[in-house]
């Protein structure tokens, strides 16, 4: 009486080896869609975020540490011309 399941069948492989194609296809989606991350220590995470929390304070919306840093990339772009 089992019914057919509908979709793809389930891989017979270990969960090391899910876990290292998971890693295989995060590293492949970062270089196709051209993101880089990065790592910040506790002290300047905690600057950063503090800027951040002052910034939207003064905007009145959250922002995303994307269009945080992009802001001040561009600031220090402009300040250099």
């Amino acid at each position: 009486m089992n019914k057919p399941r509908l979709g793809r069948p389930k891989l017979n492989i270990t969960d090391d080896e899910r876990v290292e194609r998971a890693k295989e296809s995060v590293k492949r989606s970062r270089e196709k869609l051209g993101q880089k991350g990065f790592a910040l220590n506790g002290v300047l995470r905690n600057r950063l975020d503090k800027a951040k929390k002052e910034q939207e304070k003064k905007f009145g919306f959250k922002l995303t540490n994307q269009q945080f840093v992009t802001m001040l990339v561009t600031k220090w772009e402009n300040e250099e011309e």
